[in-house]
């Protein structure tokens, strides 16, 4: 498999990255050790690298950010060396049924703090840095992350509520990006749905409908947001005093700078 795996991106230079498994955390997708996936791979990475020497590995793939196991794990891994291989580290920062703006599974902070989530995610970056001591730099990879719009199970939305779900993770994500977490990228689980039987969460994840013939508003949202931040290098954060009159204790405001023409870009939603 890592001989294919070498082959793969030889043949095809527009692969950048290679994520080591799914999930290893969970034992439906990985039976063995923290330990035994960090052997495992080791000689995968050093295979694919004989072939493809700028190609970046991604590992974990841990589910989720913050959830106990998911950790234990991923540091039980790192202490046995996977770090030494290592470009990247991709999580799945599922929220289940929280909201955008609440990582619920971390304690870091009172849950009523409006930047609950910005400051979940600058602490897991900081456990990171302070578990790297291979000198080497790391970067970020939310490689899944969603809400699906079953009508039953856990994490289930409307498909309004999906789509705005999706606008405030990423709004939040790219303001962390620009405050120095280095995430290299984000990708919404999934874009085409799984299935069509209304009751099954897994089927109802994506952006587009199961047969094609529907485009769900959060793909519109995803293309909207797309199109305008593309260019990501050319966004910088910005500290600035913005005050909307009558606003709710709800309204977040993010306050950035687009480099190529000076505009200010406010990004302000009610969570």
């Amino acid at each position: 498999f890592s001989t294919w795996i070498a082959e793969l991106v030889a043949s095809h230079p527009s692969i950048v990255a290679v994520q080591m498994h799914n999930e290893p955390n969970l034992r439906s997708f990985w039976r063995g050790t923290p330990e035994d996936y960090v052997d495992t791979y080791r000689s995968y990475a050093a295979k694919i690298r004989a072939k493809r020497p700028d190609i970046k590995l991604l590992v974990g793939a841990v589910s989720s950010l913050w959830w106990g196991p998911g950790v234990q794990w991923l540091k039980r891994a790192v202490d046995h060396g996977l770090l030494e291989y290592a470009d990247g580290i991709a999580m799945h920062p599922y929220n289940v049924d929280a909201p955008p703006e609440l990582d619920p599974q971390w304690r870091g902070a009172a849950s009523s703090d409006p930047d609950h989530r910005e400051k979940a995610l600058h602490a897991f970056w900081a456990e990171v840095a302070k578990w790297n001591t291979t000198g080497r730099p790391l970067t970020l990879h939310f490689t899944e992350f969603g809400y699906n719009t079953a009508t039953q199970g856990r994490g289930h939305v409307d498909e309004s509520k999906q789509a705005d779900y999706l606008s405030r993770s990423i709004l939040i994500f790219q303001d962390v990006r620009l405050r120095g977490v280095p995430l290299e990228g984000v990708y919404w689980y999934d874009l085409k749905e799984d299935g069509d039987k209304p009751d099954n969460p897994q089927h109802h994840f994506g952006l587009i409908n199961w047969d094609l013939t529907y485009r769900k508003p959060a793909f519109f949202a995803y293309q909207a947001i797309v199109r305008f931040f593309h260019d990501t290098w050319n966004f910088e954060a910005v500290d600035l005093k913005v005050v909307a009159s009558g606003a709710p204790a709800t309204l977040k405001l993010k306050t950035w700078r687009r480099k190529s023409d000076g505009a200010t870009i406010i990004a302000f939603w009610n969570s």
